[in-house]
């Protein structure tokens, strides 16, 4: 599914130089939660298994600095 695994600060920074492209969230266990992206060079990312809170606040910078990712529902 995913080519890598990177740090959830990773995953942000490539959304504040604009590299994202696509977003979705994923369940790994209970109140557990990962984030695939899809770069704009068309490689997928996922993020290490996390707590839901800490995912949902990832996302929200996410969405933040990256005006062209779309979330896609999962």
């Amino acid at each position: 599914m995913c080519d890598e695994t990177k740090p959830l600060l990773d995953i942000e920074g490539l959304a504040y130089i604009g590299k994202i492209g696509k977003l979705s969230i994923h369940v790994c266990g209970k109140n557990k939660k990962y984030i695939v992206i899809e770069t704009v060079e068309g490689q997928r990312l996922c993020s290490p298994c996390a707590d839901e809170d800490v995912i949902s606040l990832s996302v929200k910078m996410i969405e933040h600095y990256s005006k062209s990712a779309k979330l896609v529902s999962s």
